[in-house]
């Protein structure tokens, strides 16, 4: 038995798809939605990261203290949490549609993308410095420059979880 779906094919004529095509269809978008929640989980994650990546910095450039494993730790979880950001969010990127796409490549997708690049930029040039006041204000400038854009271009009209 055949079903119509609503959607236009490539051709712009309607296609017909097959109950077990319709299963795989409901399975890949329950798929896209887990991933979604977890994409906006883990957007909470970093930004708990970069506030206490910034305080640490700010607090220890703004003191003269000196570098200690924990703001190296801390240096590397906040760009791992934007590289799981980016990860997850260029696998949504294969669900949106035509339309879609275009709004959140210019809002969304590649200002973040910015926003990883600034946090390791920022991390290379921390291991590059020589004393522990230029590694900290490294940290904190090129930190709050990724804070920033990921603040300024998270969509936060989104739910914490899409079925809330």
């Amino acid at each position: 038995m055949l079903f119509r779906l609503t959607g236009l094919a490539a051709s712009g004529r309607m296609r017909r798809i097959s109950l077990g095509q319709m299963g795989s269809f409901i399975s890949w978008r329950r798929g896209m939605a887990m991933i979604l929640a977890i994409h906006n989980m883990v957007r909470w994650l970093v930004i708990l990261s970069g506030m206490v990546v910034l305080a640490l910095e700010y607090t220890a450039w703004l003191g003269q203290h000196e570098w200690k494993p924990a703001n190296r730790l801390v240096g590397m979880i906040f760009p791992s949490l934007l590289d799981v950001q980016l990860l997850l969010g260029v696998i949504l990127t294969f669900s949106l549609a035509p339309r879609q796409l275009g709004m959140m490549l210019s809002l969304h997708i590649i200002p973040m993308v910015g926003a990883v690049i600034l946090a390791h930029v920022g991390s290379r040039m921390v291991k590059r410095s020589v004393t522990d006041a230029i590694k900290h204000r490294r940290a904190a400038l090129w930190y709050s420059a990724a804070f920033f854009v990921v603040l300024m271009f998270i969509p936060w009209w989104r739910p914490l979880l899409p079925w809330l």
